[in-house]
């Protein structure tokens, strides 16, 4: 990519690349747990179903109707079975696209909604970024990881 040009690559050009990352980490023995971030939390969740032996659960922050397919993410929700962490802003919008995202989800899942703050993707967890609501939702995040059973 020129760095004066638009890329010609979509967000969900970059699902080789996690699936990659994927199959390099599983290959050392741990449990993987996918991290996404607004787009790379719909691929995570793409990752997940796609490859259920090899991920252990799912953080998605602000995931989302990113790509061409307005139905992508709902459709790698109802196919992952590992469970799932949902998190995302306070914003009534945002909150709407991941609860249709939740509600195609079928295994153990979570999703939390802050009472204080939130923001879009991960930076919710940033005290710089979310100072009324960054507490809370590690809270939830740690609490969704404690009850995994890591396999």
């Amino acid at each position: 990519m020129n760095k004066y040009r638009k890329s010609d690559q979509n967000y969900v050009d970059a699902l080789p690349d996690i699936e990659a990352a994927l199959n390099r980490v599983r290959l050392q023995g741990p449990p993987v747990i996918l991290f996404g971030s607004s787009y790379s939390a719909s691929l995570s969740l793409r990752a997940a179903a796609d490859n259920p032996n090899l991920v252990a659960a799912v953080l998605a922050f602000s995931p989302g109707e990113y790509f061409g397919d307005p139905h992508f993410s709902r459709n790698a929700a109802r196919d992952a079975t590992v469970p799932v962490y949902i998190s995302q802003s306070s914003k009534a919008e945002e909150i709407a696209q991941s609860r249709a995202i939740f509600d195609n989800l079928t295994g153990t899942k979570t999703m939390f909604v802050p009472r204080n703050g939130g923001v879009h993707g991960a930076s919710t967890l940033r005290k710089d970024r979310n100072p009324h609501g960054e507490d809370e939702t590690w809270s939830a995040v740690l609490k969704f990881l404690q009850a995994l059973t890591l396999r």
